[in-house]
């Protein structure tokens, strides 16, 4: 590698008119995944019967339904030949580096899982790859066989929460490309792009097209109106708000900042298991799910056999109700319990719910999917725009309760012109549900008219520097500590430090970038210069992370020395050290960004904006890489 000006390469579009594709999308929800797919000749959705078509056959004692349940199992079988699933509830959004010991700590998944979030995202959708596309079930579709995914040019698009930051989506990219949705030969070999869309615009799309379809002329959209797409799923809520730029092809630019909140549909269930603990005690209840890890009771809880088989109950009367026209609802407990009565809610081994009781269960979700459509309705007459329409997607969008309590919501507020809740066609089962994975597949379809569709792809290697670190017992041999004698510390020399891993995601719409913090000791008389040493490193498995033991380590590389002098800012300026107070310690940042066919390295100091040095190296893995220009940064010379 060497250092280089920056340059801009052609992006250059591989789509033939007429070339038939494989067009696979892959909506990986909370609570239940769906895939989608479609088989195009030109560059224009249909919604006709085979335009796109929603994968509905799971596998045997799966059922025939457009998702499959977001779980996966990690205990062996029982006797009876069932295994134990666990929900993936935990989003990867929020976790703390990705690491198991944040979410054992908040009950987040049961504690006999030795794996990351990433890791079982990995497991979970590795098994999705494996039923679609390699077993050998006569139900699945034939573009899916392996013999015509060898010929056949392919585009996958996979959909995120709007609110999602770059380290939930690169998990999410991570599991994905290792589970098999990847150029590898045996895999998709004529793999074009990995497109990213989120679930809102994705479900906008799909929503406003098929309305307009169904709906003709009785489905009013003009140019410059706005709307909301609340998307309400079974763990999460997203909710943004859009303005129609225009309808032919349909083109829609963001208004407000998307807002998500966990008030889904599953949060019923958390409030009706709350409910029957606090009916029946928690000792009876134990007695219902007695593979239950914890007393707390959370959204994302394991379930035995019988207490799955009394929640598949409630789910039916939770999906039907309607409010206080709704007739009392039962469900039935275990013979076991024949000898428990609690006033006339429970008798003769069955539950009573009230109306009421089953409304309360929905009040958190209720108040909390109104809260986020509310504020987006604020957002987008605050801009100047009318409001129009609410779109209302996903699993819990088809539920009439929610749907009259938002129309009802809806014209309690006087000032606002009329606004229709729209939802995709009630009379067809599913169409709400599956309108995310639907829309992905519009967007894969007419990515060459909808607009600028984020690409993913895989960072070709590894990239860190070297760095001196506090001896940790935990991390770091004893024999290898070196005292500090200036600061009385111990430290342990010559460790690498890796920033941006090999497979990490890169989006064509912002900028890949790492940061990490550092700092250089300083006395009066001593030198006010140094040097980073930055690396590479070639393989998939771990990068080493001593290079004293590992200099000579195939594929690992030094690439080059990133010098910087801090002769220009005075001494008093650094923060003096607390240990020895003739030395001081400058706060330094490193960081390193990729950009198409180099990396750009600055150093700079801590609550400066401006680097202190920077270089641009170039790098041939690097040369297809698309993503936006790095604006210049001017150097900062002195104070």
């Amino acid at each position: 590698m060497e250092a280089v000006s920056q340059s801009q390469p052609e992006v250059v579009s591989t789509d033939t008119q007429g070339t038939t594709r494989l067009v696979i999308a892959l909506d990986y929800g909370t609570t239940h995944t769906g895939v989608a797919w479609a088989t195009p000749t030109g560059a224009r959705a249909s919604l006709a019967p085979g335009g796109i078509e929603v994968v509905q056959i799971w596998g045997a004692k799966m059922g025939n339904h457009k998702k499959i349940p977001s779980v996966v199992s990690y205990t062996p079988s029982s006797r009876k030949g069932e295994r134990q699933f666990d929900h993936i509830l935990e989003s990867l959004e929020g976790v703390h580096n990705l690491n198991f010991q944040y979410l054992k700590k908040s009950d987040g998944l049961p504690k006999h899982i030795l794996f990351s979030p990433e890791q079982i995202v990995r497991d979970y959708l590795q098994r999705v790859f494996h039923y679609l596309f390699e077993s050998e079930s006569d139900s699945l579709p034939s573009p899916f066989a392996p013999e015509l995914r060898q010929l056949t040019p392919v585009d996958i698009v996979v959909t995120v929460p709007a609110a999602w930051k770059y380290r939930a989506k690169n998990a999410t990219f991570r599991a994905l490309t290792q589970a098999g949705f990847n150029n590898d030969e045996d895999k998709f070999p004529r793999l074009g792009n990995i497109m990213l869309v989120t679930e809102p615009e994705a479900a906008a799309v799909y929503t406003a097209r098929y309305l307009k379809e169904k709906l003709g002329s009785r489905f009013r959209m003009r140019v410059g109106e706005g709307f909301v797409l609340c998307d309400a799923g079974g763990g999460t809520v997203d909710c943004v708000s859009y303005k129609v730029k225009q309808l032919d092809p349909f083109e829609i630019e963001r208004v407000g900042l998307p807002v998500g909140a966990k008030c889904g549909a599953i949060f019923i269930n958390l409030a009706f298991k709350k409910w029957l603990r606090s009916l029946i005690g928690a000792e009876r209840y134990h007695q219902l799910d007695p593979t239950k890890l914890s007393d707390k009771i959370t959204s994302h809880d394991a379930e035995g056999e019988v207490m799955r088989k009394l929640m598949s109950d409630f789910e039916a009367w939770k999906k039907a109700f309607k409010g206080a026209e709704s007739r009392q609802m039962y469900i039935d407990l275990p013979e076991s319990f024949h000898d428990l009565r609690v006033d006339d809610r429970v008798r003769e081994c069955q539950v009573t719910i009230s109306s009421q009781d089953m409304a309360s269960f929905f009040e958190h979700s209720r108040r909390g999917i109104w809260r986020l459509i509310q504020n987006q309705l604020d957002d987008i007459r605050a801009k100047g725009t009318r409001p129009r329409n609410v779109f209302l997607v996903g699993g819990f969008a088809e539920s009439p309760y929610l749907q009259a309590a938002i129309r009802r919501s809806l014209e309690a507020i006087p000032e606002l012109p009329k606004v229709e809740l729209r939802t995709p066609d009630p009379k067809e089962p599913g169409a709400s549900w599956t309108a995310v994975v639907q829309g992905a597949v519009i967007f894969g379809i007419e990515k060459a008219t909808i607009g600028s569709i984020p690409t993913m792809r895989a960072s070709p290697r590894s990239y860190g520097f070297m760095v001196s670190k506090l001896f940790s017992r935990v991390e770091h041999d004893p024999r290898e500590v070196r005292p500090d004698k200036a600061l009385d510390i111990e430290l342990v020399q010559e460790q690498l430090q890796w920033m941006i891993m090999k497979g990490d995601l890169i989006l064509s719409n912002q900028l890949t970038e790492a940061y990490f913090p550092f700092e250089r000791n300083l006395t009066e008389a001593g030198s006010k210069t140094g040097s980073v040493a930055i690396f590479s490193y070639d393989y998939e498995d771990k990068p080493p992370t001593n290079y004293a033991k590992f200099k000579n380590e195939p594929g690992l590389s030094q690439i080059h020395a990133l010098d910087y002098d801090l002769t220009p800012y005075p001494i008093q300026t650094h923060r003096r050290s607390s240990k020895n107070h003739d030395v001081h310690s400058a706060s330094l940042i490193l960081k390193i960004r990729i950009i198409p066919g180099a990396l750009h390295l600055q150093i700079c100091l801590e609550g400066r904006e401006r680097a202190i040095s920077s270089v641009t190296i170039y790098d041939p893995l690097l040369d297809d890489i698309v993503c936006p220009p790095l604006e210049e940064e001017p150097r900062d010379f002195g104070v």
